[in-house]
């Protein structure tokens, strides 16, 4: 069942995608600047693409990890990388090891493209401002949670740090993803606490990148 949740957000945010394209002007120009302020406008797609394109990018991506970590694309990936990246001891079998925790690291990763293109789609319908604040405390909640799984992976070829060393030593894995998890973690939690900083207050955590605009 957990990995079906990427298939049933992305389902929800096409037929609330669907429901919301009729409202759009025939040409979109994307207002990063209620994400990021120093950020300019970005450039003019049809409302098609603003409407569909993230959805569609998303569940992409969905699939290309879902289908890397299975036999056939550890088939795939022996023919064209190295054997230190792909082999036996990093495959299907590998991922399969840690199945719950690689669950929800792709589930992660489409929730968060999936929050990036309803906020960019809110700047343009016309939604307040807070809705932004709300994307930056759950990408920050996001971050931490992933911070705090990924030392339960294990060497394999599809997620994490993955080099000749530490594919070849658990020990050093995990050891690695533990102190790299640890970063992940400080980085989102600033991300949160921003968000939720009342609008008067300077919330801007530039060593981490967030910033949460005002209400």
């Amino acid at each position: 069942m957990r990995k079906w949740i990427p298939a049933v957000l992305l389902a929800a945010v096409l037929i609330l995608s669907a429901r919301w394209f009729s409202e759009l002007p025939p040409t979109v120009t994307p207002q990063w600047g209620a994400l990021i302020p120093w950020a300019p406008a970005g450039e003019p797609v049809s409302r098609e693409f603003a409407a569909f394109g993230v959805p569609l990018i998303a569940a992409a991506a969905w699939l290309l990890l879902r289908g890397v970590a299975s036999p056939a694309g550890e088939r795939l990936g022996r023919r064209f990388f190295p054997r230190w990246l792909v082999s036996e001891k990093t495959g299907a079998q590998a991922v399969e090891r840690f199945g719950p925790t690689f669950d929800a690291i792709v589930a992660a990763v489409v929730a968060g493209l999936l929050l990036l293109h309803v906020v960019v789609l809110g700047t343009v319908l016309g939604w307040p401002l807070w809705t932004a604040r709300v994307f930056s405390a759950l990408i920050g909640a996001g971050l931490v949670v992933i911070g705090n799984i990924l030392p339960r992976t294990r060497p394999n070829w599809v997620a994490g740090l993955r080099t000749k060393a530490t594919l070849a030593d658990p020990d050093l894995w995990r050891r690695t993803h533990r102190w790299f998890g640890g970063l992940v973690m400080m980085t989102g939690s600033p991300c949160s606490s921003s968000a939720c900083a009342p609008p008067h207050m300077p919330c801007s955590s530039g060593w981490s990148g967030c910033w949460c605009p005002p209400c």
